[in-house]
């Protein structure tokens, strides 16, 4: 499928969570296209990808001048990731400086190859793209790399800022674009967004760049649609745009239960973990199927030490095994352990949830049955592509006619 002449762009926000992704979504472009895929980043980022890629990998990697100093950042503070929580505003704004730099380079690959890239595939966090993109007569997309429902509430929320009209915190209100049943209350809200009121930093970044990604040409979701579908909707209602889901934007060995466990872990994007792979396969193969609790906050979240005390007094008083990342309620498979803003939890209370999660026999087949419509949605049986298999064909369908209208 495809012209090998054909060129896509690819740029992602400056976090592993998003990078990785992309790194993934290009792999699937090259392996189903034979088009040129160009992934761009920052020069440590680029030099940490090249690191991990393998002989074969045919995705071009290009790196921007980028100089955090000029930003007041750290050296090397390239990802959020090398960031604590008060300067990733920082690196938020500095993202868009890439703006200039990124626009010679689709002009210098224009004039080399003599005509402009297909596509640019750029991250909802980049929306300064979509100004690239209609200067030099070009296809953006923007790609999200969270579910569909995530993403829309995320959206609605920065460009609304509907908290404010509230008169509690415990008042339930409903997100713009959103079905009347889909409540919330400012105290689930981040603080950074529960106090936004359009002239924070949050706001200065997140509105302009939103607002700039609802001019592409359609949005790509990491999300299978069956898993949700309420989601997807409220997605395509809320942009106007066509969606396309092509989740989930992992390697394939991590969808195939046959693969052996020891070979589904890669040196990923320069991030070395703190323990071995291997040492942690070992130890879970130790245990029976399905009872290793896996507990991770993500890499933007934090919480206070006496929570993080309580947590792990309650998950040792469960005697279940587990494993805790640490970094230096749709689909019924969610249990609420707090909520509020001076919520506090305990141990008793974590030990209460961990029983309920790990002993009820609905969540865990709820859990199974996801896990299985989201394999089902990237595999391909008896020559029928799932959901989001066929997502992607149509995609690359759709730029290919647009690109000879």
């Amino acid at each position: 499928m495809g012209n090998p002449q054909e060129h896509i762009v690819m740029i992602p926000f400056l976090a592993q969570g998003h990078i990785i992704p992309f790194l993934e979504l290009a792999k699937k472009l090259q392996e189903t296209t034979n088009f040129t895929i160009t992934l761009v980043s920052t020069p440590l980022n680029i030099q940490k990808l090249k690191a991990t890629q393998s002989s074969t990998c045919k995705i071009h990697l290009v790196s921007l001048p980028f100089n955090p100093s000029d930003h007041d950042l750290p050296p090397n503070a390239e990802t959020t990731e090398a960031l604590p929580l008060y300067q990733i505003g920082a690196l938020c704004h500095a993202s868009t400086a890439l703006e200039t730099p990124f626009q010679q380079l689709i002009s210098t690959l224009t004039f080399e190859q003599g005509k402009p890239p297909l596509c640019i595939i750029s991250d909802v966090f980049m929306g300064w793209t979509n100004r690239v993109a209609k200067l030099l007569d070009i296809i953006n997309v923007s790609l999200s790399t969270c579910g569909a429902y995530g993403t829309a509430a995320f959206h609605s929320v920065w460009q609304s800022l509907p908290q404010r009209y509230v008169k509690s915190d415990d008042e339930e209100f409903v997100l713009p674009g959103f079905p009347e049943t889909c409540k919330i209350t400012r105290a689930h809200l981040h603080k950074h967004v529960r106090n936004a009121d359009g002239s924070d930093r949050g706001s200065k970044f997140f509105q302009p760049q939103l607002s700039l990604c609802l001019g592409s040409f359609g949005w790509l979701c990491n999300t299978v649609e069956e898993i949700e579908p309420l989601g997807v909707q409220v997605l395509k209602n809320y942009t106007k745009l066509p969606v396309w889901c092509i989740g989930p934007l992992l390697p394939p060995r991590m969808l195939d239960s046959s693969s052996c466990s020891n070979e589904i872990f890669d040196k990923r994007a320069g991030i070395e973990p703190g323990l071995s792979p291997e040492t942690c396969v070992q130890w879970l193969d130790s245990y029976p199927e399905n009872s290793v609790l896996y507990i991770s906050f993500g890499s933007q979240n934090t919480i206070s030490p006496a929570q993080m005390m309580e947590l792990a007094k309650g998950i040792e008083e469960s005697g279940k095994p587990f494993i805790w990342t640490m970094i230096e309620e749709e689909m019924g498979v969610g249990v609420e352990l707090a909520r509020g803003l001076e919520s506090c939890i305990t141990k008793n209370d974590v030990k209460r949830v961990i029983e309920i999660v790990m002993e009820n026999e609905g969540i865990r087949r709820k859990a199974g049955e996801i896990s299985e419509m989201i394999k089902q949605g990237a595999r391909q049986n008896n020559g029928k592509k799932g959901s989001s298999l066929q997502a992607l064909d149509d995609f690359v369908s759709a730029l290919l006619a647009y690109s000879r209208t």
